[in-house]
């Protein structure tokens, strides 16, 4: 049973699922946390064994002063979840946050029945009833945060909205990723609605416990900004990687579409319409599995607004937006689109990652919509044919007619049209989910707040906030 503040979660777990928790963290963070001293799986006794003979039972209850008490296993798992709790690395890793969640059906994560507390709130400098106004920490969160809570580190990343930085909560020495969004771009720009959602997306997708999908810890603003406290992820993204490598061979290719493909799929059962996935919103963990962060794009759709709507498209939109290098041709014809812009979106991904540049790229925005909308597919001649059939029924113009998208529109998500394509043929996806596979790349890290694999022109920059949008 593992309890806090704000809920009890109910798990099962054996002695050979902490072992192999154990050769996972060898695996993955030997090297890496060389510095850092690694906790030790004690020796775990299994009681049926122990108990079987019947001397060795009643050996338990002679008067023996120089037996000392040993420990149950209770108590080494306790004490050894704690260390890695506390570790610099471990403690932020995917593969002890994926340990500690609900995995099977007699698992069972609750809300503790309490008072909630009034939170308090920095009045803007609109109106009261602005919907920033209700923009506040995230009730699951067991403790509050504020910016005297943290240490500010390097800056990991900078756009119109603001910056996202490396900072470490004072208490428990952790490293977070705070985004922090400038109010006055977010009401100047008329995006309140986005940066909004965007916080209701990211609590519903942390609920999720999605091993691809970025997790958020807590949000909070002042007076000039809205803050959002999120898992950092040491590898950067795969758009710097992308730039050192150029590309990427067959294998790390389908290892990073693998898992993409789960997190859309994820997000799209959740009612969640993606709309901007891109290189540089692919990140990479510790443990080299990927992370989708960024919802600023995103759109959650209400559940109850389509019930009504069996005759037409599910979960409809007609907003233009996105980064135009990888938008599907119907957000450029303003017509109405639903999930199967995202599938557009990672064949653009895809394409690029194995030859090192977009199909319809162009430095003028004009022409880059007229090649989108008209040029033909260039697929080099030794592209395997799997590989080329995949790139290319992602890439279908018509949405209807699109790989994984029939199924939309009878109001069906059909998840399993893409996974049984015959290029994902050698996968099991029960190991990409579970991160069986071995990863292609793996970060290697000099220390805990080595920020060496971030664009340099990012972690130059000071770390401080400021409402000037040139700092």
């Amino acid at each position: 049973i593992l309890e806090d503040d704000d809920k009890h979660t109910s798990l099962v777990r054996f002695v050979s699922d902490l072992i192999e928790l154990d050769q996972l963290f060898k695996q993955h963070y030997g090297i890496i946390a060389s510095p850092f001293k690694l906790p030790i799986l004690p020796n775990l006794s299994d009681s049926h064994i122990a108990t079987r003979s019947l001397h060795r039972f009643l050996s338990k209850f002679k008067n023996n002063n120089n037996n000392k008490k040993k420990k149950s296993n209770g108590e080494k798992v306790e004490t050894y979840l704690r260390m890695c709790a506390g570790h610099p690395l471990l403690g932020t890793s995917s593969l002890l946050r994926d340990f500690l969640s609900p995995q099977q059906e007699e698992e069972e994560e609750k809300e503790k029945e309490k008072e909630k507390e009034n939170t308090k709130v920095t009045p803007l400098v609109c109106t009261k009833s602005s919907p920033l106004a209700n923009y506040k920490q995230n009730q699951r969160t067991p403790t509050r945060m504020t910016l005297e809570d943290l240490q500010f580190l390097k800056v990991l990343g900078k756009g119109c909205m603001g910056k996202v930085i490396l900072v470490r909560q004072q208490s428990s020495a952790r490293l977070y990723a705070l985004k922090a969004i400038s109010k006055e771009w977010v009401i100047a720009q008329r995006e309140v609605e986005h940066a909004v959602m965007e916080r209701n997306i990211l609590s519903k997708v942390s609920k999720a416990h999605h091993p691809f999908l970025i997790k958020l810890h807590h949000s909070f603003q002042n007076a000039n900004q809205l803050f959002l406290v999120m898992d950092y992820h040491v590898g950067s993204d795969l758009a710097t990687q992308l730039q050192l490598n150029y590309h990427f061979d067959d294998y790390r290719c389908r290892f990073y579409v693998a898992e993409i493909l789960l997190g859309l799929q994820e997000l799209h059962r959740l009612g969640i319409l993606y709309r901007d996935l891109k290189p540089e919103n692919i990140l990479l963990a510790a443990d080299g599995h990927i992370v989708l962060t960024d919802f600023g794009f995103s759109r959650l759709f209400d559940e109850q607004s389509n019930d009504d709507k069996k005759n037409t498209m599910p979960y409809h939109t007609h907003t233009f937006c996105g980064t135009p290098e990888y938008m599907a041709p119907e957000v450029f014809l303003s017509e109405e689109y639903t999930f199967a812009v995202d599938y557009w979106s990672l064949g653009i991904v895809m394409y690029e990652m194995l030859l090192g540049y977009t199909p319809f790229s162009h430095d003028n925005d004009a022409e880059l919509y007229r090649r989108v909308l008209e040029d033909p597919l260039d697929i080099p001649e030794d592209m395997p044919m799997a590989t080329a059939d995949l790139i290319l029924g992602l890439l279908e113009r018509e949405p209807e007619e699109r790989l994984g998208c029939g199924h939309m529109f009878d109001n069906q998500l059909g998840f399993e049209d893409i996974r049984q394509h015959p290029y994902f043929s050698s996968l099991d996806w029960n190991d990409i989910y579970h991160k069986r596979m071995p990863a292609p790349f793996i970060p290697h890290l000099k220390s805990e707040t080595d920020v060496s694999h971030f664009d340099p022109d990012f972690v130059k920059l000071s770390p401080r906030l400021s409402t000037q949008h040139h700092d």
